[in-house]
């Protein structure tokens, strides 16, 4: 069970979120993914945990979304 609540953490938690990206690219792809309210929702955690370089990448995948 703890194993299952560790996966479960790393995918919740924006500072071990980001340890499974190699690059920036990758981290853009996977943002491309979510909807915007996904991408809302991801910002303001990214937000809360001061992760403002990742900040700008949800930021500019979200403007995109937002003008089609």
């Amino acid at each position: 069970m703890d194993e299952l609540i560790g996966f479960y953490e790393d995918f919740v938690e924006p500072n071990k979120i980001i340890n499974h990206f190699k690059t920036d690219e990758e981290f853009l792809r996977w943002c491309d993914l979510g909807t915007i309210e996904d991408l809302r929702c991801t910002l303001k955690a990214f937000e809360d945990a001061e992760l403002y370089e990742y900040c700008r990448i949800i930021f500019e995948v979200l403007k995109i979304k937002m003008d089609y």
